[in-house]
């Protein structure tokens, strides 16, 4: 019977309306949220990846001392027989 209005009741909906600008926030927020997540995760896996090639990389390096150590080692036996060879 009063023409004014209750502070609880519902606002009617415009165009303009906050509650509708608000939804779009927060749908645009959840789709930038959403975006973030994929590129950590793509960031992610990218890292890994870069630390598993880093990983081989060190492995092979390792493969390859341990190959020039038993070379070097031939050579030192090589020249002390050569040594001894040449001694008589």
């Amino acid at each position: 019977m009063t023409l004014l209005r209750n502070i609880t009741d519902d606002p009617p909906r415009l165009a303009g309306d906050s509650r509708l600008n608000t939804n779009i926030m927060n749908e645009k927020l959840t789709i930038g949220f959403f975006l973030l997540g994929c590129v950590i995760m793509m960031a992610a896996y990218l890292g890994y990846n870069r630390i598993q090639r880093l990983e081989d990389l060190v492995s092979k390096q390792q493969d390859t001392i341990e190959l020039q150590k038993t070379a070097i080692e031939w050579q030192r036996a090589e020249n002390n027989m050569l040594r001894m060879y040449r001694a008589r």
